[in-house]
């Protein structure tokens, strides 16, 4: 995903209308659809939606696999080393009550993770079958 946002302002002290401008300029992965069958991972969007008592959760929905193992990963400023792991919930508006999630079936799921990120953007781990399934 690229983003850049170009700001105009008035140069102070002139008289003729000078403008300067300003660049904020993101660059990073763009959200993908994941590749199996290697083990890796790939930056999913979260979409905020309403939590239990006026919070906010972000749910993220992409197709699982069966006995591949997923945990979600969240990084509010997109540095490197930032990448936290999250608890999720299986519902919108459920106890945090697991930090991986095995599928059990080839299906679409939603895991909805707390933390806000950078961008909406979050990074989805997943191990192949039978790979270590530790904890993050």
């Amino acid at each position: 995903l690229t983003d850049a946002l170009l700001n105009f302002t008035a140069v102070p002290g002139t008289t003729t209308g000078e403008q300067q401008a300003t660049w904020n300029y993101y660059a990073a992965g763009t959200p993908a659809e994941p590749t199996y069958p290697q083990p890796g991972g790939f930056l999913y969007r979260g979409v905020a939606v309403a939590g239990p008592s006026s919070t906010v959760r972000y749910a993220l929905t992409f197709p699982v696999y069966t006995g591949y193992c997923y945990e979600v990963y969240a990084n509010p400023t997109l540095a490197e080393l930032d990448w936290k792991a999250q608890r999720i919930s299986l519902t919108q508006t459920g106890a945090w009550d697991r930090h991986q999630y095995i599928a059990t079936a080839n299906t679409t799921v939603t895991l909805y993770v707390g933390a806000a990120a950078a961008k909406s953007h979050y990074k989805v781990t997943f191990r192949v079958p039978g790979a270590n399934t530790g904890t993050p």
